[in-house]
């Protein structure tokens, strides 16, 4: 008996010794479709060019006309949907109000673990907006994990709702445990210049997109930024030289877990 209980531990002991499992690879498989429209209407329809296995992460980042009058979070997407039957979770959304519907605008952001394969050029994803919508533009980003893993949101999102400036502020979420982290920004102005905006130091531009009415009040402007990195936070900070817009930001954390968990209580479609 004293025997086992010396073998016993020392295999804690070891284990105890042994570093973490380095399991965590979040990649960029970088930018997959781009949708955009001016034409007052419920629908904006993409159809990604990049096709998504069982296993990858779809993130939409959606910028459009504002309807909620507050700086708040109005839940003005209806429903996500697509050829293909996968499931939509929101991460965050917030709108810049100005007071008057049309007068400032909206970013959302969701993500879906795919289940159901989605073929370049063929299948398509329909985002559905609670009312009629004059301007709207989204960003479709691949990402993928290990085999079985799943992503989930971490810490709280944050948001900004700047009113008459170029330039987006600092944002971060903090208090994270130190690990691998995909951190993301989708930003969305009243806009109608072609200048993708300076990204943070060590992130990567998420592709530009626009719905052009020809003057900064009768556009939509969406900007995005993403990084990968092992941390306790997320911070953000772009630049843009974009003038006198009223504009609003969200900023993500997402983490990966490894298989084996319900993906229910991990906050994501299965």
């Amino acid at each position: 008996m004293r025997n086992s209980k010396r073998l016993l531990a020392l295999v804690l002991a070891l284990c105890l010794a042994l570093p973490a499992p380095a399991w965590a690879t979040i990649t960029n498989g970088g930018g997959a479709g781009i949708a955009n429209s001016t034409s007052a209407g419920t629908t904006l329809v993409v159809t990604p060019d990049d096709s998504f296995a069982v296993g990858n992460y779809a993130i939409l980042m959606i910028g459009f006309d504002n309807t909620g009058t507050t700086d708040a979070d109005h839940n003005e997407i209806a429903s996500i949907t697509g050829t293909q039957t996968n499931t939509w979770t929101k991460l965050c959304e917030f709108t810049n109000g100005q007071t008057a519907a049309d007068a400032g605008v909206t970013v959302s952001t969701y993500m879906s673990r795919i289940t159901s394969p989605i073929t370049s050029g063929v299948d398509t994803i329909t985002v559905t907006f609670a009312n009629t919508i004059a301007r709207k533009v989204l960003l479709v980003r691949k990402f993928t994990v290990n085999g079985g893993s799943f992503l989930i949101k971490v810490g709280t999102c944050q948001t900004e709702a700047p009113d008459g400036t170029a330039d987006p502020g600092s944002l971060a979420v903090t208090g994270l445990t130190s690990e691998e982290h995909l951190c993301f920004r989708a930003t969305a102005q009243e806009n109608d210049e072609t200048t993708n905006q300076t990204v943070t130091s060590n992130y990567t531009i998420i592709n530009d997109a626009q719905a052009d009415g020809g003057a900064d009040a009768d556009s939509i402007r969406l900007d995005g930024e993403l990084r990968i990195h092992t941390a306790d936070n997320c911070t953000s900070d772009p630049t843009t030289t974009h003038t006198d817009t009223d504009g609003v930001s969200v900023l993500v954390a997402l983490k990966e877990l490894p298989g084996g968990g319900s993906s229910r209580l991990m906050g994501v479609g299965r």
